[in-house]
């Protein structure tokens, strides 16, 4: 390892300063190729080095700051990291030569910063997320016409919407989070992705052949849904979506050559459109059941049947004291223990309701629908908050939508699980 500094009497210049890692790999014969070789990793410096015949040069700017490498000096490891990322890059083709990239419309001020597309468009929005203590991208298929949405990023617009989940299962896994980590500028622990950042995120050439491009030629893209597979991989494909575990025994014992990595890419494309068409198809599902994997009274009794739920002031498990107004804005609601475990209604003149009942689940349901209100009156919660007419019915009815709720997030994991296994193509 050798160290060059600079001196840099400029402070903001010295703090914002991102050191360039040069690395060289391959073989001296003599010591008269030293003097030759420095001089190589000296002028990548400055400008690219032509490729020599027994070794190769590769720059890499750090993505942080030297004033925060005494916090997160790089790994003894990264140097391996680098040769697989490289590997990665000559296997592969910027994203930029498949789609077009653009930065997400700006949002309209006076519809709270929110921005929609006039007509159908076949694409995906990126983000960049940071959350668990984790970098990632977040992709998803774009907005339809006219549905407002908000946030920033970029729209990968794509050619056939068959891609969309393939790309999205890619841009998310962890191969391209390892590349952002090495190759973008971040900001204390978020990335700073532009657009020049999205357009060269290398995509395999391999996967992109699965999809029915063609690498090789300037040859139009053709719709390719599902390439045949051989033999009983065409067989194992088929019982994807209920038994993602057996296909992945069975990929385990696949060889790592060009065939092998061929039946990967195209389990890999199968995999994330199966799990893309789950997502989809229980988001009704997935939103009746917490993160935490607790129930949603409020979805419950939203499915249940009309005439199977009653106004809260009809359910003879609630017991009512104090008093309220109907009109008068509620400033505080919260759940309290004393001098009864209920919830408490109470104005900013004092007046108060306190609701309480022998039965917790009857409480968890009127305080799952007060969530989130903000002051509302006593006559509008009497038309709002409901109750069920037969507590046992909203009971069986959550415990069977907990018990789907487990089978589907099991199958999702053990697809995420196969994708995983697939990305080694």
């Amino acid at each position: 390892y050798l160290y060059l500094f600079c001196r840099e009497p400029n402070l903001q210049e010295r703090s914002q300063h991102r050191p360039l890692r040069i690395s060289i790999e391959g073989q001296i014969r003599s010591h008269i190729e030293v003097p030759l070789i420095l001089g190589d990793a000296l002028q990548a410096f400055q400008r690219s080095v032509g490729t020599r015949e027994h070794w190769q040069i590769r720059p890499l700017q750090s993505p942080t700051a030297q004033k925060e490498w005494s916090e997160a000096w790089p790994s003894p490891a990264t140097q391996e990291v680098t040769r697989g990322l490289e590997d990665l890059r000559s296997k592969s083709l910027p994203l930029a030569s498949v789609s077009t990239i653009r930065p997400t419309p700006e949002g309209d001020p006076q519809q709270g910063h929110t921005w929609s597309f006039t007509r159908p468009l076949c694409g995906l929005w990126i983000t960049a997320d940071y959350s668990d203590g984790k970098r990632k991208l977040v992709a998803k298929a774009l907005p339809r016409p006219g549905e407002p949405v908000k946030g920033s990023g970029f729209v990968i617009l794509l050619s056939d919407e068959t891609w969309i989940a393939p790309l999205c299962a890619y841009l998310e896994s962890a191969l391209v989070q390892q590349w952002l980590d090495h190759q973008t500028e971040r900001k204390g622990e978020k990335w700073i992705i532009n657009e020049q950042v999205m357009k060269f995120i290398p995509v395999p050439k391999l996967l992109l052949q699965v999809l029915g491009a063609n690498p090789a030629s300037n040859q139009p893209l053709k719709s390719l849904f599902a390439q045949p597979l051989p033999g009983e991989w065409e067989r194992l494909a088929s019982d994807l979506a209920y038994q993602p575990k057996g296909v992945k025994e069975k990929l385990s014992n696949l060889a790592r050559d060009e065939a092998g990595n061929e039946i990967r890419a195209a389990l890999f494309v199968r995999t994330s459109r199966v799990l893309a068409q789950i997502q989809t198809g229980q988001r009704r599902l997935f939103s009746l059941v917490r993160p935490d994997g607790s129930i949603s009274w409020r979805g419950i009794l939203e499915i249940l049947p009309k005439t199977e739920c009653i106004p809260v002031t009809l359910g003879g498990h609630v017991q009512f004291s104090g008093s309220l107004p109907l009109h008068l804005p509620i400033a505080l609601i919260e759940r309290v223990k004393a001098p009864t475990p209920g919830i408490l209604l109470a104005s900013e003149k004092g007046l108060h309701l306190h609701l309480a009942s022998h039965q917790p689940r009857i409480l968890d349901m009127i305080w799952d629908q007060l969530e989130g209100l903000t002051h509302p009156t006593w006559h509008e919660l009497m038309q709002f908050v409901k109750l069920p007419r037969q507590l046992e019915l909203a009971e069986t009815t959550a415990g069977d939508i907990l018990r789907s709720h487990g089978e589907q997030t099991l199958k999702i994991r053990e697809l995420n699980e196969l994708l995983f296994s697939c990305t080694v193509f």
